[in-house]
């Protein structure tokens, strides 16, 4: 089904990321990377840009790919500062690659946005943009 929508002008950017990570998993690394890269290139929304380059930076690294890995997560954070799931896994490559300042000094970039609520983490639950104005919006009715 998500195939089908991956040129839908409306959700195909998402339907590209969530095809491309189910790639991944099922171990289909080159399929994910072609479909995490198509919507890298064509999410204008930030937060659907930095899941893209993060998903490709995470899929690199699981390949062993370090260069790629760090590139994509600088890529995720330029779309979205300082968000945690990035900058943490971009955090642990500097400290591998021997650099623990640069590590220290983006691990902390992730403590001035103690209330953020990073993409990553709402991702497998399904529409992450509007997951939090929605649940407001239950809560508001709920209250009436």
């Amino acid at each position: 089904m998500l195939a089908a929508l991956r040129d839908d002008p409306v959700v195909g950017v998402e339907a590209r990321l969530r095809f491309g990570y189910l790639q991944w998993t099922q171990g289909k690394h080159d399929a994910a990377k072609t479909e995490l890269m198509i919507a890298a290139e064509r999410a204008r929304d930030p937060e659907l840009r930095y899941l893209a380059n993060f998903l490709l930076g995470w899929t690199a690294t699981s390949g062993g790919d370090a260069v790629a890995a760090v590139r994509h997560f600088d890529a995720a954070l330029e779309a979205r500062p300082g968000s945690q799931s990035a900058s943490v896994n971009l955090a642990a490559l500097e400290l591998q690659r021997g650099d623990a300042a640069k590590a220290d000094a983006i691990a902390r970039t992730t403590l001035d946005k103690k209330s953020d609520l990073d993409p990553w983490r709402l991702f497998l639950y399904g529409h992450h943009p509007r997951l939090p104005r929605l649940i407001a919006e239950l809560r508001r009715e709920v209250a009436r």
